[in-house]
């Protein structure tokens, strides 16, 4: 899948054809609200109807997040758990690449609601979506693979909830774990220009003068249980792009 591409054009996706029903065209408009209320600054990846017509464009940059470099056969067969998955993009990437089930996960009813009329209208089976806050996960039955995509951010990492949500997809990731973050964010550009406040919650060898270490930081949290792998292109270890980040328990 060629980033910002027309979801139409994938050769992997044989959902996009003609309505099936009546009624996918009530919930496309059902969804056309949805959109509209959440609003653009919302919506994370670009959205498509069955005809490949876009919805919304999304603010995500499309060097960011998953493409090309990821092997073939990672989903194939697993259960997979989307943490954040915003309106399902990453969610439906994996149930579209042989993942024997995923389920998505965000906390914005609208959003989750949004997914499941997407699900319907794709006529996709091994995909559900779930609206939680991660921290309420019930992690007693970890997934093959946890995906944490578009979601850490300027202020998961400011506020130290970074921390917990490294936690819960360390808990619910039995064998693989795909992060998108940043390598390195500038302090004052990106953080709000409060060292002291990071030095709060992150220890110090990754908070230096003008930048937080944070991909160190995150192979540091998760210690010697995993093997990392970056998995997309570009990155220097000062690139302020996001990277694609994959985790193999050991």
């Amino acid at each position: 899948m060629k980033r910002g591409g027309r979801r139409g054009t994938d050769p992997l996706d044989e959902t996009y054809g003609k309505m099936r029903t009546p009624g996918d065209q009530t919930d496309l408009n059902e969804l056309i609200a949805i959109l509209a209320d959440v609003g653009q600054g919302g919506i994370w990846r670009p959205i498509y109807d069955p005809r490949g017509r876009l919805l919304a464009h999304g603010i995500g940059d499309p060097e960011d997040g998953l493409g090309d470099e990821l092997p073939g056969e990672l989903f194939a067969g697993k259960r997979v758990i989307d943490i954040g998955c915003n309106f399902g993009a990453f969610s439906f990437y994996a149930a579209r690449r042989g993942a024997a089930h995923v389920l998505g996960v965000d906390i914005d009813a609208r959003i989750i609601r949004g997914c499941r009329i997407l699900k319907g209208l794709f006529g996709l089976k091994n995909v559900d979506f779930l609206e939680e806050d991660l921290t309420r996960l019930n992690c007693s039955r970890p997934y093959d693979l946890g995906m944490m995509i578009d979601f850490i951010g300027k202020f998961t990492v400011r506020s130290g909830f970074l921390r917990s949500c490294l936690d819960v997809m360390e808990a619910l990731s039995k064998e693989q774990m795909l992060l998108s973050l940043r390598p390195v964010y500038v302090i004052d550009k990106h953080l709000g220009g409060s060292r002291s406040r990071l030095l709060d919650y992150y220890p110090a060898q990754f908070v230096l003068a003008r930048h937080f270490l944070s991909l160190d930081y995150v192979r540091h949290r998760f210690g010697e249980r995993w093997d990392m792998q970056v998995i997309t292109n570009g990155s220097d270890g000062f690139d302020e792009k996001k990277q694609t980040v994959l985790f193999v328990r050991r």
